[in-house]
């Protein structure tokens, strides 16, 4: 999901815009790792920009909590602490299962058929071995619920916050097993869905942010 204030904002400034996506790629989707330094020089050489917009673009990623200024280095990659993703795990627990409260009474033929045709294409970048797609279709499958669900309030709720739930979800991805876990997890969801069946569609989704947690704190070096 992408912050349409941060367009607005950055307006005309599409040099810098387009920086602040490639870094924020990079962090979310694990190619620049937790704790790694660079500096805005390195930065502007890498996507081979002025370092102004490169350092206008790592100010905003510092404002968003992805990166922090180090003192006479540069810039170092967040690390974040096994307390705050168990928080992070926790609130957005709680927004997948409002979301499919508010989605199942209403779910319309094309949201499923969407669903489905999200689980086939994470069932293909599985077995093309396409991690950045796995985590799309994985980030993906939940939008469609949001969408379903029909709430400005899930969605503004989700606004601040949605960054590190994708940086959480590729760090548990990146475990080897769990793409064709989430597939399978996906499913489960998927037909409670179908049935409408609120609590078991909640249960199920329950035990997927569940396990994709505690692959998390197995696979991740993370701060204490």
């Amino acid at each position: 999901m992408r912050s349409d204030n941060y367009i607005q904002k950055i307006g005309k400034n599409y040099t810098r815009y387009l920086c602040y996506e490639k870094i924020k790629n990079k962090i979310l989707y694990l190619e620049l790792k937790p704790g790694e330094v660079f500096t805005e020089a390195e930065i502007s050489k890498m996507l081979n920009i002025g370092r102004t917009p490169a350092r206008e673009a790592l100010l905003l990623l510092e404002k968003e909590g992805l990166i922090r200024i180090k003192s006479n280095v540069g810039f170092i990659i967040r690390q974040f602490g096994a307390k705050e993703i168990d928080e992070y795990r926790i609130i957005r627990t709680f927004i997948e299962k409002h979301a499919l409260s508010l989605a199942i009474p209403k779910i319309k033929d094309r949201h499923v058929d969407r669903l489905k045709e999200n689980l086939d294409n994470l069932q293909k970048s599985i077995q093309e071995n396409h991690f950045l797609d796995s985590v799309k279709y994985e980030t993906e499958f939940h939008e469609l619920i949001y969408d379903a669900a029909e709430s400005e309030v899930v969605y503004e709720t989700l606004e601040g916050i949605n960054n590190k739930f994708l940086w959480i979800r590729a760090a548990a991805m990146s475990n080897r097993k769990a793409p064709l876990q989430c597939l399978e997890q996906h499913t489960k969801i998927l037909v409670e869905i179908e049935n409408k069946d609120i609590k078991r569609a909640q249960k199920y989704m329950h035990q997927h942010i569940n396990s994709g947690w505690k692959k998390l704190t197995k696979s991740l070096v993370i701060s204490v």
